[in-house]
């Protein structure tokens, strides 16, 4: 991930946590949850681009920050699935349909 989407997804985690303190080892608990985070949402809700921009505004980083607030107060991941599962299966939805769409398109610009 590039370092400006980094330090604005950590930014707006830290927000979404109330976090105030500008530590290195804060900084560095928040880059470890986001990294790993970005990777279960990614699963989650099946976005297959591994270059996904979460820094924008959207559902996924909603999502994101959620987790990350999840995971930072040391919540269950189970909680924050049963709590957010309408969401999850809306955004996979939604990633299903798209990538039918494009590989249906694939298809017929093949044939």
């Amino acid at each position: 991930m590039e370092d400006i989407k980094k330090v604005i997804l950590i930014q707006i985690v830290k927000r979404k946590c109330y976090i105030t303190d500008n530590s290195d080892l804060i900084k560095n608990r928040l880059e470890d949850i986001i990294d790993d985070a970005i990777i279960k949402i990614t699963e989650m809700i099946g976005i297959k681009d591994n270059n996904f921009d979460f820094s924008q505004a959207g559902p996924e980083r909603d999502l994101l920050k959620n987790y990350c607030f999840y995971v930072w107060n040391d919540k269950s991941i189970k909680e924050f699935e049963d709590n957010y599962i309408s969401d999850i299966l809306k955004l996979r939805h939604k990633y299903i349909v798209e990538y039918a769409d494009k590989e249906s398109e694939t298809s017929i610009n093949n044939d």
